[in-house]
């Protein structure tokens, strides 16, 4: 029987490596890209396809489909796994760090299913886009990498419905923090593109911080790389997947959450150093989900909210106390560390101030999540554990 034919770009390492180790051992002849010889020389030893490949050089990406026609004369498989994360402000990158950033993460998936498109065509094959929850909420000095993967999310939509009529399927995967060497990557760039003549200069640790939080906990590439298997030999693949560390509450948190409530949870951005002084002082802000008096919890955003919270807790029928006994014992600090701690867990992205705002804000209105809580204990208690959570 013939094998079936798998061409992964991006597999020196993390994710596209263990996509490869994955589909070979489950039957399939994996060509596999990269662009370093010691990179190529390891993937040849270990069994696989090497192939050369920089995904932004157009020529290159023809002359490998013309060569898989050569020598395979079929190609059902294609994940455009390649990609890097242009971290830092928009506006220190600019319009160039843009164009590096769409060249790899959007430009070059595109060319790769328009290069391979006869081979995939004639096999009625699978193209996966690996995307990224990044690409649904996005968070700040990561604005080029989320535009990026926002896209790419789109442009899966338009092929899915482009190329049905061909036979050939699209499915997107948004992994959430995954192991790999992209936080390594996304802080070099960081710090290539933050200089002493930014005005973020004065933040650059927290910017760098932002570039390694897909690191912090994050699920294995060998988890994704199954779940991701499983999917594609299914008769019918799902049009999305979502696999990884905080790749539901992220989204869950982006939809319902109040706008509101990110921005006051992303005001310590806004904490500059004052020369003269060698303080800080924080720049007024425009709105304060502090000052949102009352709050709906039958609202689906704030249903959403605590169904998080509750999943993500390591004692959830703790987290909301009585209103009296917190005054007494005056916990209302205490109870705002422990939602902070749990949304940090759940939401790996969020930094140390952003998870202690959102706490404080829950805290603060704690009489009326805790009559939601307790309304949703039970139903919340069955409700299923989502693969890779």
């Amino acid at each position: 029987m013939t094998k079936p034919v798998a061409l992964i770009t991006g597999c020196s390492s993390g994710i596209g490596r263990a996509l490869a180790e994955a589909l070979l051992a489950s039957g399939h002849r994996v060509w596999a890209s990269a662009r370093q010889t010691q990179d190529l020389e390891r993937l040849a030893n270990a069994g696989f396809e090497a192939c050369r490949l920089d995904v932004t050089d157009h020529a290159a990406v023809q002359r490998l489909a013309d060569e898989l026609q050569r020598r395979e004369g079929r190609l059902d498989l294609l994940i455009n796994n390649a990609g890097f994360g242009a971290m830092g402000p928009l506006l220190d990158g600019g319009a160039a760090a843009l164009e590096r950033q769409f060249a790899t993460n959007v430009n070059a998936p595109v060319e790769l299913a328009r290069a391979c498109f006869p081979l995939l065509r004639a096999s009625r094959g699978l193209i996966v886009n690996i995307g990224s929850v990044s690409g649904v909420l996005v968070t700040p000095y990561a604005g080029a990498y989320c535009a990026s993967k926002a896209a790419l999310h789109a442009l899966s939509d338009a092929l899915r419905l482009e190329l049905a009529p061909f036979g050939i399927r699209v499915m997107e995967v948004q992994p959430g923090a995954i192991a790999s060497r992209f936080g390594e990557s996304a802080g070099r760039e960081a710090r290539r593109i933050v200089d002493e003549r930014s005005p973020w200069w004065p933040l650059r640790a927290g910017i760098e911080a932002r570039a390694r939080a897909s690191q912090d906990h994050p699920t294995s590439a060998e988890t994704l790389a199954a779940a991701v298997v499983r999917a594609v030999r299914q008769p019918r693949p799902p049009r999305l997947l979502r696999v990884g560390r905080g790749s539901r509450a992220l989204p869950l948190l982006g939809r319902w959450i109040p706008t509101a409530c990110w921005r006051a949870a992303s005001g310590w951005t806004a904490r500059w150093p004052d020369r003269r002084a060698g303080a800080w002082q924080t720049a007024p802000q425009p709105i304060s989900c502090m000052d949102i008096q009352p709050i709906n919890t039958q609202e689906p955003r704030w249903q959403m909210a605590v169904e998080v919270v509750y999943r993500s807790s390591r004692d959830p029928e703790r987290l909301f106390m009585d209103k009296a006994e917190a005054d007494r014992h005056d916990k209302m600090l205490e109870l705002a560390e422990v939602l902070a701690s749990t949304l940090q867990r759940a939401v790996p992205s969020l930094s140390e101030q952003q998870a202690e705002d959102v706490g404080i804000f829950m805290a603060r209105h704690r009489d009326q999540f805790a009559k939601a809580f307790k309304q949703n204990l039970e139903a919340l208690a069955e409700l299923p554990a989502g693969e890779g959570d």
